[in-house]
C-alpha cells in the first residue's frame, strides 16, 4: 500500500498530536516533517537544551508513537531447548 504525499502528512500529524507541543516540534524537525530536517544540535541550540538531551525527547515521541500502532504478526519463536 502506497500513500500520497497529503496521506503521509495527514497520518504524520495524527501521530504528532499525541506528543506535548515542545516535543511534536522537536521531532517533526528532526525527521523534516517541518520543512528540512534538523540536527539534534541544531534543536539543541533553538531550545536551549544539550544534544543528549534533544535526542532523549525525539527518542521518546517515537516510542509514544509507535504505541498507537497495531503490533506487528510475528511468527512465535520457539524456546530454546536446555540440552
Amino acid at each position: 500500500m502506497t500513500l500520497e504525499p497529503v496521506e503521509r502528512g495527514i497520518l504524520a500529524n495524527q501521530f504528532l498530536s499525541v506528543l506535548p507541543d515542545r516535543q511534536r516540534d522537536m521531532v517533526a524537525k528532526y525527521y523534516g516533517f517541518s520543512g528540512g530536517a534538523y540536527t539534534f544540535a541544531a534543536i539543541a541550540e533553538e531550545y536551549r537544551l544539550s544534544t543528549t538531551r534533544v535526542q532523549q525527547l525525539v527518542t521518546s515521541g517515537v516510542r509514544k508513537m509507535r504505541r498507537l500502532l497495531p503490533p506487528r504478526s510475528r511468527p512465535k519463536e520457539e524456546p530454546a531447548s536446555s540440552y
